[in-house]
């Protein structure tokens, strides 16, 4: 038995989700505490898994984090001293303070000695109905230190001319994983490889082993709902044939250098440069000159939230 959970996008998912916790939900000692946990592994399928910007208030989820480690993910870095000008407390996960060992993008690109996402892009492109395109991130000899990845395999499916992605977690907390980062996180790279393969973009789902809430995070199953009725315009990562999907990466790998004068593909112009400028210079401006899109609702949101009236 399991539970499945079908939603158009993470902003169905997510007060659904919440709401299987705290109607079937088990309370249960963890290393990390008291937990809420899902009797059974819970299915999220997501319709449109491109709509992946969460505009729940009470969650209050960081865009400016997300999008961040998102393309330090596809730039295959472990570099936890860039995330953490993004979230200090990652570098809490570095067994040597500067180092993130499961980094997802690292284990992607560079962990096992070659870049799979080169590998099954490549794979796709030339049999586009394969069943084996499979990207790993758990390590078969054994897994060890502080940061030892969640989420360990994405199986791509060509499924009536759409290109689905099923990823698997062996333990997943709803709130900062599931329908955290790891739904902005995989969705981007289900995307990337979709468009670079030229398959356009289908379901995604996540398979979640254990499905959990912590005890700090309870509060928010009070009562989840949506807080949009009508999803924002997505601005999409590259273009539907995926020809420069190289240039993409590279792009991504400079970003991270700190090079933000080299990108030229329309996602990063126009969502992830203002994006970034804005952490580091706090000026709104260049959030105001965003076009209108999820992730620039979501930031302005989030300012407003945090600093109020006062943004800059």
């Amino acid at each position: 038995m399991t539970q499945t959970i079908q939603a158009i996008n993470i902003n169905g998912a997510y007060p659904d989700g919440l709401w299987w916790l705290k109607t079937a939900g088990e309370k249960e000692q963890t290393r990390n505490g008291m937990a809420i946990v899902s009797p059974v592994p819970v299915i999220t399928c997501y319709k449109r898994p491109w709509e992946r910007v969460l505009f729940n208030t009470k969650r209050n989820a960081n865009p400016f984090f997300h999008l961040a480690e998102a393309i330090w993910m596809l730039a295959g870095s472990c570099d936890g001293l860039w995330l953490a000008k993004y979230n200090k407390q990652m570098l809490e996960y570095a067994d040597d303070k500067v180092h993130l060992n499961g980094a997802y993008g690292y284990r992607w690109r560079e962990f096992f000695d070659y870049d799979q996402l080169h590998t099954i892009i490549k794979l796709l492109r030339k049999d586009p109905t394969t069943r084996q395109a499979v990207l790993a991130m758990w390590n078969p000899n054994g897994e060890y230190g502080k940061d030892v990845p969640c989420n360990t395999h994405c199986y791509f499916r060509n499924y009536k001319g759409t290109l689905e992605m099923t990823v698997t977690c062996r333990s997943n907390d709803a709130i900062w994983g599931a329908y955290g980062a790891n739904v902005v996180h995989f969705s981007i790279v289900h995307e990337f490889i979709a468009r670079a393969a030229g398959i356009p973009q289908g379901k995604m789902y996540q398979v979640s082993n254990n499905f959990h809430i912590y005890e700090q995070h309870w509060p928010l199953m009070e009562f989840p709902t949506n807080d949009i009725f009508q999803y924002p315009t997505v601005i999409p990562l590259l273009g539907e044939n995926g020809a420069y999907w190289e240039d993409f990466l590279w792009q991504c790998e400079q970003v991270v250098a700190g090079r933000w004068d080299v990108t030229f593909d329309p996602f990063f112009k126009d969502v992830v440069v203002p994006m970034l400028e804005f952490w580091e210079t706090r000026d709104i401006q260049v959030l105001l000159g965003m076009p209108e899109c999820d992730w620039g609702l979501a930031a302005l949101n989030w300012i407003e939230r945090k600093y109020g009236a006062k943004a800059a």
